[in-house]
């Protein structure tokens, strides 16, 4: 299945995974010791070239848990940006639409799971299980 990214979530996923990684290494967290979430950043940083093309369930949850991790981080950095000038200041303003945008991109995320996991139970006609997310292939 395809997640359709426009050109503004595109750039508003990229600004969140570098804030997301920058603070990690300003707590100090060291490369070794990423736990899921930073990993799943990472990992997510390498797919930012346009469509996200999710193959199962599983890569899906990967991708949920990344751009959480990045919506969570925008909204910290847009509150910072918001009470440390004013809320029409231009970095508050770029601040929200990043968040924003990553707001929306989680949205149709969490509609497609939805979808997908459907699909598995319509197909199997059982609940979907760890099994089934890993293997069960949705074609683009």
């Amino acid at each position: 299945m395809i997640l359709h990214l426009n050109f503004e979530e595109l750039t508003s996923l990229r600004v969140g995974v570098e804030s997301v990684l920058e603070s990690a290494e300003m707590v100090g967290i060291p490369g070794s010791a990423l736990n899921e979430e930073l990993l799943s950043v990472e990992a997510l940083h390498s797919r930012l070239s346009g469509d996200l093309s999710l193959e199962t369930l599983e890569d899906l949850a990967m991708v949920k848990a990344a751009v959480s991790t990045i919506v969570a981080r925008l909204r910290v950095n847009m509150e910072t940006r918001v009470l440390s000038a004013y809320p029409a200041d231009t970095e508050a303003v770029e601040a929200y639409f990043d968040y924003a945008h990553c707001l929306a991109v989680a949205h149709r995320i969490k509609m497609k799971e939805a979808e997908m996991e459907g699909m598995i139970e319509l197909v199997t006609a059982s609940p979907v299980t760890p099994e089934a997310a890993k293997t069960f292939d949705f074609p683009d």
